[in-house]
């Protein structure tokens, strides 16, 4: 009689997605203690409750490394918003000007033509 295997899937996710140096140990201790209580809920949600508690153990033990990603992700995002889209952080003195029309066709690009030639 072979022993019963732990999920597959949920120990696929904790293989790749779980960090640390001890990660190959918890695999190990799952998978034994998955073969007493024989229930791949329970296997699940330890899976799934290690892979976070693991990421936030391995940000603990390196802060600065983990700030410094984040103001360079931040300063990323901030510069390709300011090139794609300038009029939302240079307001509207920027030289660019919007005139509102109708894509069909329709009576609101006369209107606007009307109200900006008077």
């Amino acid at each position: 009689m072979t022993p019963k295997q732990p999920p597959r899937i949920a120990t696929w996710m904790l293989k790749h997605f779980g960090c640390g140096p001890n990660n190959d140990a918890v695999l190990g201790d799952l998978a034994e203690q998955y073969l007493q209580k024989d229930s791949a809920i329970w296997y699940w949600r330890q899976a799934v409750k290690a892979i976070p508690v693991s990421f936030f153990r391995e940000i603990r033990g390196h802060k600065r490394i983990a700030a410094r990603a984040l103001l360079t992700g931040w300063s990323m995002w901030i510069l390709a918003g300011m090139s794609i889209f300038p009029l939302a952080f240079f307001g509207t003195n920027t030289g660019y000007y919007f005139e509102r029309r109708d894509p069909f066709g329709g009576d609101l690009g006369a209107q606007s033509r009307f109200r900006s030639s008077s």
